[in-house]
């Protein structure tokens, strides 16, 4: 807008930009079996054995970066499955307890179907946007200073 407007502190030409980026609005979600000792965020900062999460690669395990950096909570972030079918196949077998993936692929095709009927994995963040605060979700019990600390620096990732 810096430039359309005519500020002089844009000091670019928005054509010569290249986007880096993804029109997908998918909201990104945190998920542990439900299995574990981990119950709820404190868990997982005071836990003396860190939660195994796993991912093909940091940009698709970024939620999990953040809560690291914004609330202190430490995981063991196993990266370099092949994909997610891969991730998830991790998960069943117990490899890794967490993962972090798309909400609309976690609500509408398996195993995710499948772990939900038997009540494998419990979702502990995801993004709040419009469509994500209209869609019921079972919540995780996290401490209401985690809650402030994330407000406070403006994250728009919430528990549920």
């Amino acid at each position: 807008m810096g430039q359309i407007v005519g500020e002089k502190e844009a000091r670019f030409d928005i054509q010569k930009l290249n986007w880096i980026g993804s029109p997908d609005r998918n909201p990104t979600i945190l998920y542990m079996r439900a299995d574990t000792p981990y119950k709820s965020m404190d868990d997982v900062i005071k836990a003396k054995i860190a939660p195994k999460c796993g991912g093909s690669g940091r940009d698709g395990s970024r939620l999990i970066f953040a809560l690291e950096d914004l609330v202190g909570a430490k995981f063991d972030v196993v990266l370099g499955y092949q994909g997610g079918s891969q991730t998830d196949m991790a998960v069943e077998r117990g490899e890794v307890v967490c993962r972090s993936v798309g909400l609309g692929a976690h609500f509408s095709r398996e195993p995710y179907t499948l772990w939900h009927s038997k009540d494998l994995t419990d979702i502990w963040f995801r993004r709040v946007t419009k469509e994500t605060t209209e869609r019921p979700i079972r919540r995780r019990s996290m401490s209401s200073w985690i809650v402030i600390k994330l407000l406070k620096l403006g994250a728009n990732w919430l528990p549920c």
